[in-house]
């Protein structure tokens, strides 16, 4: 049969999707019946269809190399030479870009790959390119032209490739980057490596290479920059973490860098390590723009809309998602977050079993604080560090600059604005930073302290509260420590919890009948016991007579009279009693806010229980504000791990849950369950709430197997962790054999297969 017959006969009418399938039908048809059919009988007309060119070509190449042929660009090239992009990308997808690469330089000889691109007569005739790589001979006479003598490769990139090459005329030794795809470019290519390079050009900063020049030469495009020797950041990181000062000082160096392009209006789009160099000083330079975009841009920058750039463990959770549009100098902050991480730790903040997975993590699940990986790692440095990777933009440094100044702050032994310090080590700092005035500074103290110790008031004052504290040490030691000994108590070690607690309840009036000071606080600390075994009423009743005693002693404004109200407010909560919680919780709240401020830890506490009782009466609006602020201002003071900053995560969880907010729920579940096993190991309570969350989650998400699965866990766990009289024991336990009966019933239900 003759291949190259007209192959118009019995096709549809052009420019119809049938014509279209119907020629790559015949086509790939003639080459499964052995015959060689010719792309130009099959592309007869103009002009020719770039897509049918590329369909047919990805076919023959397919069939070619099945047959154990090399099948070469330049081949293709000189058939269709107004379909450049086209045929390279065809081969790239029927070849592979590897074996595409040499097949450019296979089919002619004056594209055979050479190892070294200086003429034989020169004084060096050989140099072995860096990683035993090969300098393409087309490449070296395109860059001689321009009078550059290429010396060897340093370096591979996504977009081009750096060569080490001596300058003519100035004598100089300079870097040079070659658009990676050569003479065979797409305007595409071209249009981002140009882009680069005239990004790069409008900053001056000592941490950003400069560019010498950009030009074309022979058909390839390169740029010249300033040879800085040294290492990438990541060949340097694989020796393990760098200490925190030296991490602190190099990331602050590229932060810099970043905020001039930001001044400038470039966004980088891909900081990491393996874009920063270190010189044989230690001085970091930040390089490598070919993802580099204008901040004003309208979304013509190459790119579209739903494509994901950069790179999977480094990259923001907005570029994860492939929102373009919602690219900010934020999303630059994020990847100086993962560069000083990885400093710190030697690995990428998120890493998983495949890109996906490391995708998925990037928008769901928090890194983990980089003290749990590096002892080393100081909490000041390491909440600089975890602010930079918030999953909201809206949550990191406002820009890369206030990044950089923080660092320096550290650096200089000055508080962060990651996490506020206490006055106290506020003043730790400063004596620090100043040692001999802080030695004056603390001698005039001393004397000033102990002139006030002959002040009688004062005197008395102390000594009160030394006899307050060694009654209730002496109480701790010989009643409450002392029931599990045999020689006090028969039953000895098998003594429970309960019947302690029993015990010294109904002693303890007695014991302090005219120390209102000390019996108000032990029988807090006796009716919280109750009110975490799950002891409602017996923990009501101690919660109710401590409020009244600690009132009577300290005044009902004190702190500890806010914190016992806001305990019992608590408890009413989860007892049901919602009217009496929120009058509680609610007068605590303003007292706290009016006498400590409304970001103080007594205010949040009770803003937090305030934001439950809301939750639990179906008032979620109310509930909200109140929860995310709590939320807000714990992350921002407090680590990760924090029982506080864990427990906002689940009440924020649960309103998520309440308002049937799925896509946020989880991810907040999930951090939730693993900041709990993380911080407080396989044996606190919470456990239990964390694994009940995920269940109830999936089974309101439909995924009833998952959530018997994951109540079943929940149900075990609470056995063994809070014992099987517990009430949230009985809770899950309800839950998990109501969900099992109804995955029961829906599997009885369906009908068997005939």
């Amino acid at each position: 049969m003759n291949a190259d017959r007209s192959t118009d006969q019995d096709i549809p009418p052009a420019g119809s999707v049938e014509r279209f399938e119907s020629i790559c039908d015949r086509f790939e048809d003639a080459w499964r019946n052995g015959e060689r059919p010719t792309l130009e009988a099959f592309l007869s007309g103009a002009p020719v269809d770039p897509e049918l060119l590329r369909e047919l070509l990805v076919v023959e190449l397919a069939y070619r190399k099945r047959s154990g042929e090399h099948p070469g660009v330049l081949e293709y090239l000189s058939r269709f030479p107004e379909h450049a992009s086209t045929v390279q990308d065809a081969v790239a997808s029927a070849v592979g870009d590897d074996d595409a690469e040499a097949t450019h330089v296979a089919e002619d000889e004056e594209y055979e790959p050479a190892t070294f691109v200086r003429k034989a007569d020169a004084s060096v005739d050989r140099v072995e390119p860096n990683r035993g790589a090969t300098v393409e001979k087309h490449v070296a006479e395109a860059l001689a032209q321009a009078g550059y003598e290429v010396i060897r490769e340093l370096g591979r990139g996504g977009m081009g490739i750096v060569y080490e090459a001596r300058q003519g005329g100035l004598g100089r030794v300079v870097a040079l980057k070659v658009l990676r795809s050569g003479l065979f470019a797409t305007d595409e290519e071209c249009r981002r490596f140009l882009n680069e390079a005239e990004a790069v050009a409008r900053l001056d900063h000592p941490a950003i290479v400069p560019i010498f020049e950009a030009r074309r030469s022979r058909g390839l495009y390169f740029y010249s920059m300033r040879r800085v020797g040294g290492a990438g950041l990541d060949r340097k990181l694989e020796q393990g973490p760098l200490e925190p000062a030296e991490a602190a000082r190099l990331v602050a160096r590229v932060a810099w860098a970043v905020d001039e392009a930001h001044r400038h209006g470039v966004l980088h789009r891909d900081v990491k390590p393996a874009n920063v160099l270190v010189d044989e000083s230690g001085e970091s330079f930040l390089t490598d723009f070919g993802l580099a975009r204008r901040i004003d841009a309208d979304g013509e920058d190459g790119t579209r809309s739903g494509a994901v750039l950069g790179t999977p463990s480094y990259m923001s959770p907005e570029q994860a998602e492939g929102r373009i549009g919602d690219l900010t100098t934020a999303t630059d902050v994020f990847g100086l977050g993962g560069v000083l991480y990885a400093t710190l730790t030697g690995r990428a903040p998120h890493v998983g079993s495949s890109v996906v997975d490391t995708l998925d993590r990037v928008r769901k699940v928090p890194p983990e604080p980089p003290s749990r990986i590096n002892r080393k790692v100081p909490r000041d440095l390491e909440s600089v560090c975890l602010k930079c990777l918030e999953k909201e933009p809206s949550r990191r440094y406002a820009s890369a600059r206030e990044l950089a100044e923080d660092l320096d702050r550290w650096l200089e032994g000055r508080p962060t604005l990651a996490r506020p310090v206490s006055a106290l080590a506020r003043g730790r700092m400063w004596a620090r930073r100043h040692p001999l005035p802080a030695a004056l500074a603390s001698a005039l103290g001393a004397a000033v302290i102990l002139g006030m110790i002959g002040v009688g008031w004062q005197w008395r004052e102390a000594e009160r509260q030394r006899r307050h504290a060694l009654r209730l040490l002496d109480y701790v030691s010989n009643r409450l420590l002392a029931q599990a000994s045999t020689e006090m108590n028969p039953q000895g070690a098998n003594v429970t919890v309960r019947e302690v607690l029993d015990r010294q309840a109904s002693m303890i009036g007695g014991e302090f009948q005219s120390e209102p000071e000390t019996e108000g606080p032990l029988r807090e600390v006796i009716g919280n016991a109750y009110h975490s075994l799950g002891l409602f009423d017996a923990a009501e009743k101690q919660l109710r007579r401590a409020s009244e005693l600690i009132e009577t002693s300290e005044g009902e404004e004190s702190l500890a009279s806010i914190r016992v109200a806001t305990r019992l407010g608590r408890l009413m909560g989860d007892k049901g009693a919602h009217a009496e919680a929120e009058r509680r919780l609610s007068q605590a709240r303003e007292t706290s806010a009016r006498i400590l401020g409304p970001d103080d830890p007594a205010t949040l506490e009770a803003s937090a229980r305030l934001g439950s009782v809301y939750l639990a009466e179906g008032q979620a609006d109310k509930a909200e504000p109140l929860l995310r602020h709590v939320l807000e201002v714990r992350r921002r003071v407090l680590p990760t791990d924090h029982p506080d900053t864990l427990q906002s995560v689940n009440d924020l969880c649960r309103l998520a849950v309440a308002t049937a907010r799925f896509n946020v729920a989880e991810p907040l579940a999930y951090e939730y369950e693993h900041g709990i096993r993380c911080a407080r190991g396989p044996n606190h309570p919470d456990n239990v709430t964390a694994i009940a969350n995920r269940g109830l989650i999936s089974r309101l998400q439909g995924k009833l197997a998952e959530a018997v699965s994951y109540q079943q866990k929940a149900a075990e766990e609470a056995r063994r962790i809070l014992g099987p009289d517990h009430p949230t024991t009985a809770s899950v336990e309800r839950e998990y054999l109501a969900l099992r009966e109804r995955l029961n019933q829906e599997a009885s239900a369906k009908p068997s297969n005939p």
